[in-house]
């Protein structure tokens, strides 16, 4: 059976190393995209263009920051990962327009029919030949003749303007560039080919900018500076990265140090180590298996195994250096090993109570872990057990615990009394928690980064809007369209020069339709409108084909046609193919969220806030972590009730890891830390890990010298899971630091209570 286990370890670890996959997108975190409702727009949303885009500045002297945008647009179109690149508009976007907006004004004048007929009134057409005399005395009046003898009610150009309105005017254009209103930057957009949370594709791409990056700002003199998710995403995973090897290399050192002085022995030390390597290989593989990939998070995560591996290998070594009579150490402690394993993993399954995947996988691969670890203490360490037994430093060590246990007996009220003083003002500090539901307080602060994104999207007028959307769906271009239709008449002009989106020249046909019946009831339109020209100075004739025009249709300007005129850049951004169908987007900017949330209800779409969507869900998702607590207490006291059958020994097992779960959390929180719902999940780490010590106290009661043993055991294994979480609880990362700060603190209370909570309650052992 040894060479098995050890062969499916090998495999685990080859057949890892060839799918290994790392995210660090925060939304698994966030929300479950399972969620019937809105979850599965988070995903959806992460990938549309947009999101996508990354907005390149480019300062300095005016002629050398246009000359770098266009090195850097040549240096990087080729890239595998830049799916395009613009330095500035299409010069024949004009011209485009023309073809395809012009023959079909009439079906573009308003959504709303009556506001069409009211269009060409008496009182609006004498106004719009008032307005047309304006315009042809403009600069600008002379690019006006084409489309004046067919429209004199300028119907094409308020078209035009209400996409430029749409655009924006946070950019301009020099000689062909994008530069900023001030002119005082050059911008590049870059969209990618996969999403901004691809860190495998997302880290070439950013490393090929920097390169080119220091490049043009040493040859030009200019500073380059940039703004997408892309870059939080490929820094976030480096760091967390880097900091995971530093982590791993310290909690390994440290135990490694810590177990050789407890040991005295090489050969002890690599024993000890084998169930963690196996427990990490096999979680890896298991998580990616299910998963298809492993959050970083997860993986910084599994250090901490390091800590809790290491107890089984431990408390085995511990009896069989102590046992002075002829007996196999893994018979004693055996059962022990086994109900502590049950426990520990009864704490980890119940993450899977959660509905936040990145948590879920956290149990998966935790409680792998523990299992592999067990098997491997069995079948990996337990054969190799050889050697002197009755260590002189472990004896005596040993021996000094125990005392201290029997000295505690002696003083019991005493002991219970500071115990229960010192409980009290540690569950006291929930007095002052305050919890945080944020997703994005679980996410690596990144300060640089993050002012410099900032700046660069203050430049382009305004934030990342791309989590506040309005959604039409519908099964076809047409029926989206339509919802988005009637999401546009709910908002008036203000807010609508706020909201990017496809409206200004995707309508649907059903809506073209009316528009276009509208002009054609208007009595006399042509000849109303000609008398109202030649009333303010115009001469008629150039207006005599009125009639045919306004007779004219080429059709609705519908999504095929707007493809197929070359204007696909227009709706692209906007449109987003589902797997029920179509749905159309409009990002909002700086809007009231009630005033979008309302238009959205009456026209049957979708009002979708992340920030606020998110927040809600994640509070749920902590209060819910409660319950999941709670199913994890009653699990392992079902176990434990199933093994004792008495109540002092469930009592001894389970209270000293219950009592120190709260009083961590209490103690965190008496420090100031806002509290979040990775606090929660540390809370049910220490559950289920500190019931490891009551158990091992317990099973040995009935040993023949069996306590200093386990006492021993309790010290050396809390040691090692307090270093590996403390050292955890140093990390940037607010979510690794919130698990390990907590659990350390946890785990350590446990590993002090057990013992009290023994010589408090008594113990039915005779030496």
């Amino acid at each position: 059976m040894t060479w098995v286990a050890l062969a499916i370890v090998i495999a685990c670890a080859a057949w890892s190393a060839t799918r290994m996959r790392v995210t660090t997108s925060i939304t698994q975190f966030a929300i479950d995209p399972e969620d019937a409702r809105l979850g599965p727009w988070l995903a959806r949303l992460a990938v549309t263009e947009p999101a996508r885009t990354m907005v390149v500045s480019i300062g300095g002297a005016p002629d050398a920051a246009l000359v770098a945008a266009r090195e850097l647009a040549a240096a990087l179109e080729s890239h595998a990962e830049v799916e395009s690149i613009r330095t500035g508009p299409d010069p024949d976007l004009g011209e485009r327009l023309y073809d395809a907006l012009y023959p079909r004004r009439f079906r573009l004048v308003d959504r709303d029919p009556e506001a069409v007929r009211a269009r060409f009134s008496a009182a609006a057409l004498a106004s719009a030949a008032e307005r047309l005399r304006g315009e042809l005395g403009r600069p600008t009046g002379v690019g006006l003749k084409r489309v004046v003898p067919g429209d004199p009610w300028l119907l094409f150009l308020d078209r035009t303007r209400a996409l430029r309105a749409a655009a924006g005017d946070a950019l301009t254009i020099e000689r062909g560039q994008f530069v900023t209103a001030s002119g005082e930057h050059a911008i590049v957009l870059l969209t990618t080919v996969h999403g901004p949370f691809d860190g495998a594709h997302q880290s070439a791409l950013d490393d090929a900018i920097e390169a080119e990056r220091a490049v043009l700002e040493a040859r030009h003199g200019v500073t380059i500076e940039r703004s997408a998710l892309h870059r939080f995403a490929v820094q976030s995973e480096r760091t967390i990265r880097a900091e995971l090897q530093l982590l791993s290399m310290l909690s390994m050192g440290g135990v490694a140090l810590m177990l050789l002085v407890a040991f005295r022995r090489l050969g002890a030390l690599v024993l000890t180590m084998v169930p963690l390597g196996a427990g990490v290989v096999v979680a890896i593989a298991v998580t990616l298996a299910v998963s298809g990939q492993i959050h970083a998070l997860t993986l910084a995560f599994g250090t901490t195994l390091v800590g809790v591996c290491v107890d089984y290998p431990v408390h085995l070594l511990t009896h069989h250096l102590l046992e002075r009579d002829d007996r196999d150490a893994l018979s004693i402690v055996w059962p022990a090993l086994v109900l502590g394993t049950a426990t520990t993993v009864a704490g980890f399954a119940a993450l899977a109570v959660f509905g936040l995947p990145g948590v879920r996988e956290m149990g998966l691969f935790a409680a792998t872990g523990v299992v592999t670890a067990l098997g491997a203490t069995r079948w990996l360490v337990a054969p190799w057990l050889a050697g002197r037994r009755g260590v002189d430093a472990a004896l005596r060590s040993a021996a000094v615990l125990d005392r201290g246990i029997e000295w505690l007996a002696r003083r019991r009220l005493a002991v219970a009394t500071i115990a229960i003083v010192g409980l009290a003002i540690a569950l006291a500090g929930w007095t002052r928690a305050h919890w945080v539901d944020d997703a994005r307080a679980l996410s690596t602060t990144l300060p640089t980064i993050s002012e410099e994104d900032a700046r660069v999207r203050a430049r382009i007028g305004g934030g990342n809007e791309i989590g506040r959307v309005l959604i039409a769906e519908g099964k076809t271009f047409d029926d989206a369209a339509a919802v988005q239709d009637r999401v546009w008449s709910e908002l008036d002009d203000d807010t609508r020069t706020r909201v990017r989106s496809s409206a200004p020249i995707l309508w649907s046909t059903s809506t073209q339709d009316a528009s276009l019946a509208a002009v054609q009831s208007v009595p006399d339109l042509a000849a109303r409108t000609r008398a109202a020209l030649v009333a303010a100075g115009f001469r008629p004739e150039p207006f005599v084909g009125l009639e045919d025009a306004i007779a004219s249709d080429p059709g609705p300007l519908d999504h095929a046609a707007i493809l197929d005129s070359g204007l696909g850049d227009l709706v692209r951004p906007f449109t987003l193919e589902t797997e029920d169908g179509v749905a159309l987007l409009s990002f909002a900017g700086d809007v009231d969220p009630a005033i979008l949330e309302t238009a959205a209800t009456n026209a049957g779409a979708i009002w979708f806030d992340q920030r606020a969507f998110t927040e809600g869900l994640y509070r749920d998702h902590r209060r819910g972590s409660l319950r999941a607590v709670g199913l994890g207490l009653v699990i392992v006291l079902l176990v434990l009730g199933w093994r004792y059958r008495s109540a002092r020994r469930v009592a001894v097992a389970l209270v000293p890891a219950l009592v120190a779960a709260a009083a961590a959390l209490g103690l965190v929180a008496w420090t100031g830390v806002e509290l979040q719902l990775l606090h929660l999940v540390a809370g049910l780490l220490v559950l289920s890990m500190g019931v490891d010590y009551g158990v091992f106290l317990v099973e040995t009661e009935h040993v023949a010298d069996g306590r200093p043993a386990a006492v021993l055991g309790v010290a050396i294994a809390c040691a090692t899971t307090v270093l590996a979480f403390g050292v955890l609880g140093t990390s940037s990362n607010p979510a690794l630091a919130a698990i390990g700060t907590t659990t350390a603190l946890g785990v350590a209370l446990a590993a002090i209570l057990a013992p009290v909570l023994l010589a408090v309650a008594g113990t039915t052992r005779r030496r």
